[in-house]
């Protein structure tokens, strides 16, 4: 296994919600509040922003089940009262698609992850990409883990370039 693929799934399969930044943890905190009810939302965000990651961490603290791609949404099992889907195209008639099939698994709540904002009408929350003190605790981490940046990072780098810098 490659240890770009070991770090991710390390930091996946270790407690998400330790290892957010504080603009995660803020989008994370909006989310959760959001799905206190039965709701629709829209988390969305420039590639490496860490949309993937909150969504890890939500379905670990609400109990959903998270979608890598929209495809994938068909081959689910009913009965989930929410689900998170990851890399959605933000436009309406893919959105509705999306919707439509969660609507008919009997989702009570449905978390839809774009990189820009959807154009249906729903609640949204924007993960921005990570300021300089986000960058300083992913690297913390992934130094507790064993895993040092080897190589620089841009000005203002993602999360993937964060992660590849250190692999």
């Amino acid at each position: 296994m490659s240890r770009w693929l070991q770090l991710v799934s390390e930091m996946k399969r270790r407690s998400p919600d330790r290892y957010l930044t504080a603009t995660q943890e803020q989008a994370f905190d909006q989310l959760c509040e959001a799905l206190r009810f039965p709701n629709r939302i829209n988390l969305y965000g420039p590639c490496g922003s860490g949309k993937t990651y909150v969504a890890w961490a939500l379905a670990s603290a609400v109990g959903a089940v998270h979608v890598a791609l929209p495809e994938l949404v068909g081959e689910l099992e009913s009965g989930h009262d929410c689900i998170i889907v990851d890399n959605v195209f933000h436009h309406e008639d893919s959105v509705r698609r999306v919707l439509a099939q969660t609507d008919l698994l009997g989702a009570s709540s449905t978390v839809l992850i774009t990189q820009a904002p959807v154009d249906v009408t729903m609640r949204r929350v924007e993960l921005p990409l990570p300021t300089a003190e986000d960058v300083a605790k992913v690297l913390q981490s992934y130094w507790r883990l064993g895993y040092y940046q080897q190589h620089d990072l841009p000005e203002q780098p993602n999360f993937w370039q964060i992660l590849l810098a250190c692999v």
